[in-house]
């Protein structure tokens, strides 16, 4: 390059950092001038009601909706198939173990046991 150009390129260089000086140093100057404004205006006025206090009587307690889980509990289900004839569950009553809770149709099975038992009566006959 010739010192012609590179004097042309230094001069454009100088001249836009000029610029983004001059503007930095005039924006600057702008954010000063109206942080200096906003200081000097009065705070703004609030309107508000007055009522006198009065005594009322406070709950301590609240209605809400939720969901409430148990810390313990039990899933119930039947190792055979059948129908339930009767369930004798109570919401939160407390179990005893052993105890029976859900009875199935058995009227199948009992006639299939007659049954069988009628077969081994003729078998000894």
């Amino acid at each position: 390059m010739k010192a012609s150009q590179w004097i042309g390129s230094l001069v454009l260089i100088g001249a836009v950092a000029g610029a983004g000086m001059g503007l930095a140093a005039w924006k600057k100057a702008d954010i000063k001038k109206a942080a200096d404004q906003a200081a000097m205006m009065p705070e703004p006025m609030e309107a508000v009601i007055v009522k006198p206090a009065r005594e009322i009587e406070h709950r301590r307690t609240t209605t809400a909706v939720g969901t409430v889980l148990a810390l313990r509990s039990v899933t119930l289900q039947n190792e055979l198939a059948g129908t339930v004839v009767r369930v004798d569950l109570t919401p939160g009553k407390i179990v005893e173990e052993g105890a029976e809770l859900v009875a199935l149709d058995v009227s199948v099975e009992e006639a299939e046991l007659k049954a069988q038992e009628a077969q081994a009566a003729l078998a000894d006959a």
